[in-house]
């Protein structure tokens, strides 16, 4: 393997689910670098490209406020005219809308005018760096999200674009990313005139690695993307993928779909002078002398055959050691004999790495275009880390080019592992004793289903309703709005529509049911009166 022994201490060793859960408890810090300078050629939609990024800003500051509040947010505006910057003579043509160490609720209460002037872009990394250096040293994740729409502050000086490199290098030595948004307007965002020089990205943006990427949006899309980018991509385990023996690949475990879970409750004590968080504390005491027990004194224990079989910590771990972490391929498949109800679990999303094995990449896409081309599924003993049940799952490329236009969004290219059911994880389905309906009637539902096709699902267009109606009255409660809730439900059928594509079609069948069930009550009820002869 190719793992430190650092990486092999059972302290270091991580189980999945907590992994998963990182995100809701790791200390990050986000700050907004919004640019609202006026270029001499664009002065018209910098009101437009301002408000888009500030609308973003603060819809994503309620989300995450509400679902994450380990976290803190800044917003920095750079090319204001006035500043409120205490260093104002150092850092000119910068205006703190929130601080990113002190999160509250200070109002805005004067109008702030862009300016015209050159800015110094170093200047602004600089101070940039100083906020992330006040904060407390448990912030893991610092990001700096850039908009800007001037392609070339520097107008074209060498000696700018050094300094200017200069503070992007120390932002990278202190851990903090920069994660730009480009917007392009009536002129055409160049990003080669400054920015190419300056940040080590590259236009890539369906690689899933936590690498800096740019994207050059409209102001149409900024809203979306800069939403999308509030979830940093981490990968929740890294270990070896085996082909064949003495034919390794290196791969890190991302879980691209995963069950959005409206926030946990917590119990707060009230009573002191602020509300605090109750701890929740448990002991364990001996049925017979009422001691308190410690650790020490408690052993697990199984139940077989009426008695209770005693394990020693040793022991317990032995019985979860499967050895060491990997995804071994066992053999191939067609791809049509994978069915859909066999996906019992969320899929996981392999992409190499070369950090150790430098012909990764290379052996993993050739890998993925074989069974892609050739309609091919890999089943592979799945165990990707140390402390995991083993399980078996078939790995499945998706290195199709026309994904998009099927979709209606875009997936990363690369391979992903699909957990296979056991069989214990399979019951028994319910006996169902249905009536087939009649053959002219299933023939009339059909024209119906060719009138409601529609577009494929596509995940991006529907938000869960319950999940922002918590968040809204949420929000409510924390901001003293109104109480009145209404929420934008996109389930909701759009019964008009459906009125307009097959209502003539639904009202035959209707009627061509009341039609068959007038003839069925007459057939009883003659079938009823032979009877009745009968026995008489």
């Amino acid at each position: 393997m190719y793992f430190s022994d650092e990486l092999k201490d059972d302290k270091d060793v991580e189980i999945l689910g907590k992994r998963s859960r990182e995100d809701y408890i790791i200390h990050e810090a986000v700050l907004f670098l919004i640019d609202v300078s006026i270029p001499f050629d664009l002065d018209q939609e910098i009101n437009i490209i301002v408000k888009t990024a500030l609308t973003a800003a603060y819809e994503m500051i309620l989300q995450r406020a509400i679902s994450k509040p380990m976290i803190s947010f800044g917003i920095l505006l750079y090319g204001t005219k006035d500043t409120n910057i205490p260093e104002f003579l150092l850092y000119p043509n910068l205006y703190y809308l929130m601080n990113l160490n002190v999160q509250n609720d200070t109002k805005i209460s004067k109008i702030i005018f862009p300016t015209k002037e050159q800015l110094f872009l170093f200047n602004v990394m600089e101070y940039a760096s100083n906020l992330f250096r006040e904060l407390h040293s448990s912030y893991k994740l610092k990001r700096i999200f850039l908009i800007t729409h001037n392609d070339d502050p520097g107008l074209g000086f060498e000696d700018y674009k050094k300094k200017t490199l200069a503070s992007v290098l120390n932002l990278y030595n202190s851990n903090i990313t920069i994660e730009p948004f480009f917007i392009t307007g009536k002129k055409e965002f160049n990003f080669d005139k400054f920015y190419k020089d300056v940040l080590y990205i590259s236009e890539n943006t369906d690689k899933i690695e936590n690498h800096l990427t740019y994207e050059i949006l409209t102001t149409d899309q900024m809203l979306n993307v800069i939403l999308k980018r509030q979830y940093s991509k981490r990968f929740l385990f890294e270990c070896m993928l085996q082909v064949a023996p003495n034919l390794n690949i290196d791969v890190r475990g991302y879980m691209l779909f995963k069950k959005r879970m409206s926030i946990k409750a917590q119990n707060i004590y009230t009573k002191s002078k602020e509300p605090q968080i109750v701890k929740t504390t448990i002991n364990y005491i001996c049925q017979e002398t009422s001691t308190l027990l410690k650790n020490d004194d408690i052993k697990m224990a199984y139940d077989f055959g009426g008695e209770k079989i005693l394990f020693s910590k040793k022991q317990i771990d032995s019985l979860h050691f499967y050895g060491d972490p990997v995804i071994r391929i066992l053999g191939f498949k067609p791809l049509d004999q994978l069915h859909f109800w066999e996906n019992i679990l969320p899929s996981y999303f392999l992409y190499p790495i070369d950090n150790k094995n430098h012909s990764s990449s290379k052996i993993f896409i050739s890998l993925a275009h074989v069974l892609y081309k050739h309609d091919k599924i890999a089943v592979a003993w799945f165990h990707p880390y140390k402390n995991s049940n083993p399980r078996i799952c078939v790995l499945v490329s998706n290195f199709d080019i026309n994904e998009k236009q099927k979709r209606g969004y875009e997936l990363p290219q690369g391979i992903f592992a699909i957990i296979l059911p056991f069989s214990d994880d399979i019951r028994l389905n319910p006996q169902q004793t249905s009536v087939k309906a009649p053959d002219v009637l299933i023939d009339k539902m059909c024209d119906i289903i060719e009138h409601l096709i529609v577009n494929t699902y596509n995940p991006l267009e529907y938000k869960s309703p319950g999940i922002q109606w918590i968040y809204k009255k949420l929000q409510s409660i924390i901001l003293e709005e109104d109480s009145c809730i209404s929420i934008e439900d996109n389930t909701i059928p759009n019964y008009h529509l459906i009125y307009e594509k097959s209502g003539q079609f639904i009202h035959k069948w209707n009627e061509l049911l009341t039609t068959l069930n007038g003839v069925s009550e007459t057939t009883i009820q003659k079938l009823k009166r032979c009877r009745d002869d009968i026995d008489n």
